[in-house]
């Protein structure tokens, strides 16, 4: 017997393995590098219901506890229950429904023990051990939990945020080309509870981070990540949708958008994937650049920056690389500046001048961050011009 469609058994290259996983969007993924988000249970909101402390809105310091001191999660998992039939022959199994694990998060403890008894307000009003009565289902839920995931690098460049440069410029590091940390995946969990306030030891051996395991119970978890990794399809006429929007759009298949039209305000799958996008700030997110640079170019580079060789004298000049495309260096000036030609992504017309960051290296004072982000050059401090080749 013949070996089965041989014509399809790939040959094991280290070098093309090699090659291939170092590549930004193929490199392993790490288990370090997330972070949680909790919103507030309607119960615990400041005059929702019985109560009326603000303490224990997830907000302030009590948002950041959950968040950096969350030790470890234990994602959820997904199981596709199954019946069995069998007509003649080996039995086979067929899909029935899906089920949900139970999710685990260990917290370290602060000394205030104040996201300990956050954990114990939740539960003691949610189910109190003094009466036989429980609060409703939508009064006690934590409509979303999001937990989202890092990779290092990638992510956009230091330099936008005012509140890391001063630390990257008394390390010595070259903060114009540093990048953050990339937001690559986001579980979103709706309708969540804790079940479980797990035991904590105390001793007198060696002193160690009090650490606390809470379980959660939760309807159900969608996973996202960027849009060029994901194509949710089309719903054909004859499939019932859930109640859920898995994306904002469908820009890769032909024939529309994979959305519910249900107003179901209650159900927190209702609503799109941009309202848990919105919760991450922008400039953590590594966006897909062309759509903006085109915008931008259009726009004439809006900000306080131009982009013809008019007005030079008055202001900077987008030379950001990352507006550019085509660059080719053509000469040096006498100053020894490297001169480049290029055409801003998305348009005809070439450019002649210089490359912001190379300039930032040398002369920052001639560099400066315009309003839309990126970087602008002041070439009247510079012995070259920019200008319009073609």
């Amino acid at each position: 017997m013949a070996i089965y469609r041989k014509e399809n058994a790939r040959y094991n290259s280290f070098q093309e393995f090699m090659a291939f996983s170092k590549q930004q969007d193929n490199h392993v993924s790490f288990s370090n590098l997330f972070s949680v988000k909790f919103t507030t249970p309607r119960m615990l909101l400041a005059g929702g219901g019985n109560f009326s402390s603000e303490r224990f809105e997830v907000k302030k310091n009590l948002d950041l506890l959950l968040d950096y001191y969350a030790d470890s999660v234990q994602l959820p998992s997904k199981q596709i229950t199954t019946g069995q039939v069998a007509t003649i022959g080996s039995p086979f199994k067929y899909a029935t429904n899906t089920a949900f694990s139970q999710i685990n998060i260990n917290f370290r403890i602060p000394r205030s023990m104040y996201s300990r008894c956050f954990f114990e307000r939740w539960t003691q009003l949610m189910a109190s051990d003094s009466e036989q009565y429980t609060r409703y289902y939508t009064e006690y839920v934590c409509p979303e939990l999001i937990i989202y995931k890092w990779e290092k690098g990638g992510g956009d460049y230091v330099y936008t945020d005012p509140k890391m440069i001063r630390a990257l410029r008394e390390s010595g590091d070259d903060f114009l080309l540093a990048r953050k940390y990339r937001l690559t995946g986001a579980y979103r969990l709706g309708n969540v509870f804790p079940y479980n306030i797990g035991s904590v030891r105390l001793d007198n051996q060696q002193a160690k981070a009090l650490t606390m395991q809470i379980g959660f119970y939760y309807e159900r978890y969608r996973f996202y990540t960027a849009d060029q990794f994901d194509d949710p399809g089309v719903i054909r006429d004859i499939t019932v949708p859930a109640n859920i929007n898995d994306n904002v759009q469908d820009t890769y298949t032909d024939g529309g958008t994979f959305r519910n039209n249900s107003s179901t305000q209650n159900d927190v799958f209702s609503r799109d994937w941009q309202s848990i996008w919105n919760t991450v700030s922008t400039s953590t997110w590594e966006r897909d650049y062309e759509s903006d640079y085109q915008q931008e170019v259009a726009d004439g580079f809006s900000g306080g920056s131009n982009t013809a060789p008019s007005g030079q004298q008055y202001g900077p000049m987008a030379s950001d690389a990352r507006l550019k495309e085509n660059i080719v260096k053509v000469g040096v000036s006498n100053d020894g500046w490297n001169i480049y030609q290029w055409n801003y992504i998305g348009e005809s017309d070439r450019y002649e001048g210089v490359i912001a960051q190379e300039i930032a290296e040398i002369m920052p004072e001639a560099v400066t961050i315009m309003e839309n982000g990126f970087l602008g050059v002041h070439y009247d401090l510079l012995d070259v011009d920019m200008r319009h080749v073609l």
